[in-house]
Parts: C-alpha cells; structure tokens; sequence
C-alpha cells in the first residue's frame, strides 16, 4: 500500500514504485517510478519542462518522517554512488509518499542559510514553478507578498549569477508587470534557437500579460523564430567616410528599407528605394552577396512616384523584408555598396524580366 501522511497530496501508484532512504532520518520513503516510454513533454514559459501524459517527481520535497528537505537530483546522484537496489513497493507491507513543499517552505528553507548559491537558484525556480502551477488554474490570480518576494530574489540571484539567462529574467519581470524591463532583456536574446520563445514571450508583454503560458512548439516554433529575427531586426547603418579610396568607388544610396524577391531555395534578388526631391524615385537591384563581400548594383528603373514604385515591385514579386520573415532575413547585401551596371545587360531594365 502506498501511503501519504497529513497535510499531504495522495500520489496514485504508476506502476513499479521505488523505496528511497532519506539522507537526514534514514527512513524509507516511497516515489512513484516512471517509464520513459513515449514521454512527451512541452516548455512553459517559466521553463519549466511539463510532462503530458505522467505525474513527475518534483525536484524538491520533504521527508514524511522528519520533514526534513530533500533535492531529488542529489538524492539520485547519492542513490547511484552507492548502487543500492531497488525495492519495489509491492515488496513492502506500506511505505509513506514524500510530503511537497509549499513556496513558504521554500523560502524559509532559504532563509536558513543552509544551502550554496547554486542551491538556492534550483529552488527558488521551484518554488516559482509551484506559483505558476496555481496561477495556470485561475484566469486572475493575485499575487502575495510571500510569492512576491520569492520572484523578486530570483530575480535578483539570476540577474548576478546567470545574467545571459534572459528568457527567465524577462519571464520574472513580466510576471511582475514590470513590462518595460522585459521588453529590454529579451532584446538581448540573439540566439535563433530562443528566439520564437522570445517572441511568444514579447508577444504576452505587448498584452500586459504576465500569467505563465506553454510555449508553442512544433512547425510554427519557426514562424515565431523568424517573427523574431523580424522584430530585433536592425538595418546597416550608412558609412559615407572614405568611400572614393575604395575600389571600386563607394556607390551611395540613404535607404536602407530592403525589398526581396525570393527566386528559390537560398536564391534572392534584392531591391532598395532612393528617394529624389522632385519626388521621383530610383529602384536599384541588387542579387545575392557572396559571404564578406560588397554588395553590387547590377540594375535600376526610374519612376515617377514612392507609390508607383511600390506598385510595380509588387507586381514583379517584390515584398518588403520586413514582411516577409524567413532565413533570408539577415542575407541582405551590405555596404558600402559599388556599382556594376555596366557589367551586365540589366535583367529588369532590359532583358525583359519587368512587367
């Protein structure tokens, strides 16, 4: 049988149970072991990996005997160091479930000065995740003061100790409506990996969302990822210095709003607007840079307007990058720029490819 002392949450057997040995009291224990198999799990926006189809043991509880505070990843560790064996709960007459902590417990725990800076971290994350784990079961949920103050230390360790964790450090800030800062730290995510995480991320901070959320996964991960690259896009900034000692010569243009036309696969022609002041416009072509290469003009049209302009791009198949999100983003022709009209027949002013 297995079994919960007062005050605690009864644990369904699943399967093989396992006995343990608390490390304070020397009194068995028992948690539930689960199979691996088919596991699927998803990422909250905390980080917390959450597990659909099993109960998972959480990283940190108490002895049902001495209550004492237990890591579950150094009770493991411990557990291998000694290669104990297992004894499965049907073996033994009755044993008692581990007692979870409560996020006060945790921050008591902490206040005790028991534990390493590293230890701290590990469960105050926990007993951020256990906030959140309520917050997911009501549409408002008031924060208080205690739970407060655990998001607020974490936040203060993690912007010390692991200041790149910028995921967690904009999710902290978030949830404590402290959006502004948010919004600063995830620009600071550069990684293509993060980045849709970062966008579901600033997409809840534009909301004034702070309540914790699964992380999309799957084929749209990547819409979100290059959503991303979109909205930290940053154009070249325009260096005019020194241009006639190149060569060639510097070929300027003051517009820096790309347009693409994508051709197939890692194949682009580019496009940029300069603006006259009669306000006419030219459009100037560019194809694919070769890597650490200048960019080179290969063609232009002349046109009467911004707005004809725009018309006609569109209609051969041009779209503003920005709108246009994909791993192109990035791949556009950098300055400064020369000009090689005269090196070819002009594929859009002569050879037909305009309409």
């Amino acid at each position: 049988m297995f079994l919960t002392k007062a005050n605690t949450t009864k644990i369904e057997p699943m399967g093989i149970m396992k006995a343990y040995i608390c490390q304070h009291c020397k009194s068995i224990f028992g948690i539930p072991k689960q199979g691996l198999s088919r596991l699927k799990t998803v990422k909250r926006s905390d980080q917390k990996l959450v597990f659909l189809n099993r109960i998972s043991t959480p990283d940190w509880f108490k002895c049902p005997h001495c209550e004492k505070i237990i890591d579950y990843h150094q009770l493991i560790l411990e557990e291998q160091k000694t290669n104990s064996d297992e004894a499965p709960f049907n073996d033994l007459n009755q044993i008692f479930c581990f007692n979870p902590l409560t996020p006060k417990e945790c921050l008591y725990f902490i206040n005790s000065g028991q534990l390493t800076v590293e230890k701290q971290i590990s469960i105050l994350k926990f007993a951020w995740h256990l906030i959140n784990n309520e917050w997911e079961k009501v549409s408002e949920y008031q924060l208080s003061q205690t739970e407060i103050d655990i998001m607020q230390l974490l936040l203060n360790f993690l912007q010390k100790f692991e200041d790149n964790n910028n995921l967690q450090i904009a999710d902290l800030l978030r949830a404590l409506a402290r959006f502004e800062e948010a919004s600063k730290e995830l620009f600071k995510v550069f990684i293509f990996e993060e980045g849709a995480k970062a966008e579901q991320l600033m997409r809840a901070i534009d909301l004034k969302d702070r309540s914790p959320f699964i992380f999309t996964s799957g084929y749209e991960e990547d819409d979100f990822a290059y959503a991303w690259k979109v909205r930290t896009y940053r154009p070249e900034v325009i260096d005019e210095s020194d241009g006639e000692a190149l060569s060639p010569p510097a070929f300027y243009i003051s517009n820096r709003e790309w347009w693409i036309k994508i051709l197939g696969m890692l194949s682009h022609n580019w496009a940029l607007i300069e603006r006259h002041k009669n306000e006419t416009v030219t459009v100037f072509f560019f194809q694919d840079k070769d890597i650490d290469s200048r960019g080179k003009v290969i063609d232009h049209l002349d046109f009467i307007s911004e707005a004809e302009a725009f018309q006609k791009l569109q209609k051969n198949g041009f779209d503003l990058l920005l709108k246009c999100p994909g791993p192109w983003i990035g791949m556009e022709p950098r300055g400064p720029f020369y000009d090689s009209r005269s090196q070819g027949k002009g594929i859009y002013s002569t050879e037909g490819y305009w309409i």
